[in-house]
């Protein structure tokens, strides 16, 4: 269980509100995102650093920034319930774009995944990816670089996308493959609803979460 820290507004209007800071992360008290972490903290055992914190829970160890802890405590299970295929489908080989520090890689690893292929456009994260593909003894081949259908000719049998925008790349895209697809904004969602996608949930205001499966 984390245990949060309790501090003050600096906006001039709210200085006397308190917030509540946890992992890195600042929430007022009212702010249901707070609670979801606080409930879905019980599962994990964090150690907070300076500019890190590593997570401990369900057989695996993940070490990112602070931030991408709490998205991983607070997304798992939304991962758990919408990010699998069905249960009579086998993937073995999971193409991971947008992979952050590697949480989703971990997560695809302990349902089955043999093989994980992180891309990600971000560098700065890559010591983070390495090392949670070392500590969780994944077999891994990274794309440290933007998303671009070329990667789509790599070998895989299932899609994972949350690139933030970047999934309208697909709407060019001849898709014969499983593919999860977390989509922003209404618009581009209403145009793979109209190829056929089925949408899953939507898990936060115009962030959904897409299938063709």
């Amino acid at each position: 269980m984390i245990i949060p820290s309790v501090g003050f507004n600096r906006e001039r209007r709210l200085w006397f509100l308190p917030r509540i800071k946890l992992l890195g992360r600042y929430y007022m008290p009212w702010n249901p995102d707070l609670y979801r972490v606080l409930l879905a903290s019980r599962d994990f055992t964090v150690r907070e650093e300076e500019d890190y914190a590593v997570v401990r829970g369900r057989g695996f160890v993940y070490y990112a920034p602070k931030a991408y802890v709490s998205m991983l405590i607070e997304e798992w299970r939304v991962w758990e319930k919408w990010y699998l295929p069905e249960k009579n489908m086998r993937f073995e080989t999971v193409l991971d774009v947008g992979a952050g520090c590697g949480e989703t890689a971990i997560f695809y690893r302990l349902h089955g995944a043999r093989k994980v292929i992180p891309v990600e456009a971000d560098r700065s994260l890559e010591k983070f990816i390495r090392a949670n593909m070392r500590l969780n003894n994944i077999n891994y081949e990274l794309f440290m670089e933007p998303f671009s259908l070329r990667h789509l000719d790599l070998d895989f049998d299932l899609v994972k996308m949350d690139v933030e925008g970047g999934e309208r790349l697909l709407l060019d895209a001849k898709i014969d493959f499983p593919l999860i697809l977390e989509t922003h904004g209404l618009e581009l969602t209403r145009e793979f609803l109209k190829r056929g996608f089925r949408m899953m949930v939507q898990v936060a205001r115009d962030v959904f979460v897409l299938t063709n499966l």
